[in-house]
């Protein structure tokens, strides 16, 4: 207790100073800088909006777009497509955040000690900070409703405490809880559900909700060689089957790689392509998978939205890919043989699950089996009243991607 106690009031101190510095810092509303996924990764929601700016600079009146990462990779890829991209910690990264008028996320920014957010926080004080998130229609419990929907999961009294002084506190959410101010950042909204949601998750105003698509539904122009492969691969196939599970956060009996080594005769008997992909946090590996042609194994960090509309069918568990495939029409299987062990052992559900499950239940594989072979055969029946009525909650808007960015720069015009 003690140390944390100390930690805080180093917090308060450092982001103290630089609140004050960023009074000196002109940030100019031509340069936008980006960044995603803890500092690691060039995806999502960030990268589609971040592409469609860079290629549109003239255009749009930007002068820099840049994003910024932990990994030289990454930034070596970036600059690859002829974008502009840095280090996290190079002297041009500490510029552009220190200039750039938006700041773009769509994971977090933590505090100044632990520094493994998006980008560097606690240089976000005076720019528009926009987290444009990274999950429609979650089911699983995330921030603070893990606490007000009391979970399983290991709840303190910290945690209590946490979120009593974020609900009664301007100091603590200001320069402890988020460097820079982004405890109360704006957010992408897919719709008025998603953006009480997003009050449930962050306990935040619904002003601060920005509702439009997302940029992840639009199309994604200048590819990495080996995405244009992986595309083209998946375009000229017959059928595809996308599994995409979530990642669980305790030990679990389930291992979701063994899915594909059950099922596999199955998929060679119809001839289908089984496209798997885990989960971007996810520890389990791809060891023990079978080997074939009709396999295709994709790594972690892969742009799944590149081929996610090619799909046939998603299966899925608990992740909010399920509401990705509701935009794009696609059937939905959802393989949940550890339902109880998620529910109660896990994360837990923010809603009443099984009333959000429009799709296909399968517990086991031959129940799976079964709705594959079904919906092969009646692709339309899985598109009931229950499947439209989830859709058109989700997802309210088919704006295009520069829609997208208008209807940002007006809403944060506004504020």
């Amino acid at each position: 207790m003690i140390i944390k106690i100390f930690q805080a009031l180093l917090v308060i101190l450092l982001n103290i100073i630089f609140a004050c510095c960023s009074l000196f810092w002109k940030r100019k509303r031509t340069i936008v800088l980006f960044g995603g996924w803890f500092g690691n990764q060039y995806r999502d929601n960030p990268r589609f909006l971040f592409q469609y700016l860079s290629d549109n600079k003239q255009k749009l009146g930007l002068e820099h777009v840049v994003w910024v990462s932990r990994s030289c990779e990454v930034v070596e890829l970036i600059n690859s497509l002829g974008y502009e991209a840095y280090l996290m910690s190079s002297k041009q990264s500490i510029h552009y955040h220190k200039y750039a008028k938006y700041h773009i996320i769509c994971q977090s920014v933590n505090n100044i000690i632990s520094n493994n957010g998006d980008i560097l926080g606690w240089l976000s004080y005076g720019a528009i900070k926009l987290n444009l998130w990274h999950g429609s229609g979650a089911v699983k419990n995330v921030n603070y409703s893990m606490i007000t929907n009391k979970t399983n999961c290991n709840v303190s009294k910290y945690d209590v405490l946490k979120m009593w002084l974020h609900d009664h506190s301007y100091l603590f959410r200001q320069f402890i809880e988020k460097d820079g101010g982004w405890a109360h950042c704006y957010y992408l909204s897919s719709s008025s559900s998603e953006s009480d949601q997003l009050q449930m998750f962050f306990r935040i105003s619904r002003l601060k909700c920005i509702e439009s698509n997302l940029p992840r539904n639009c199309i994604l122009s200048n590819l990495t060689d080996r995405e244009r492969d992986i595309f083209n691969q998946v375009s000229n196939d017959s059928f595809k089957i996308l599994y995409l599970p979530t990642f669980r956060e305790k030990s679990s009996n389930f291992n979701y790689n063994n899915v594909f080594n059950e099922i596999y005769s199955f998929i060679k008997d119809y001839d289908c392509l089984w496209i798997q992909k885990p989960h971007p946090v996810d520890s389990v590996n791809n060891q023990s998978l079978s080997q074939t042609d009709r396999f295709l194994c994709l790594d972690s960090d892969f742009e799944i939205n590149i081929i996610l509309p090619l799909a046939d069918i998603i299966i899925t568990d608990y992740s909010s890919v399920a509401v990705d495939a509701l935009f794009h029409m696609i059937p939905i299987i959802f393989y949940i043989p550890d339902y109880d062990e998620y529910n109660t052992l896990d994360r837990g559900f923010c809603c009443d699950y099984e009333s959000r499950m429009c799709g296909y239940k399968a517990y086991n594989i031959d129940e799976l089996k079964h709705y594959i072979k079904f919906i092969m055969n009646n692709p339309n029946d899985s598109f009931n009243d229950r499947y439209l009525t989830e859709r058109s909650r989700w997802w309210e808007h088919d704006s295009t991607i520069d829609e997208i960015w208008k209807d940002i720069i007006e809403f944060t015009n506004t504020k």
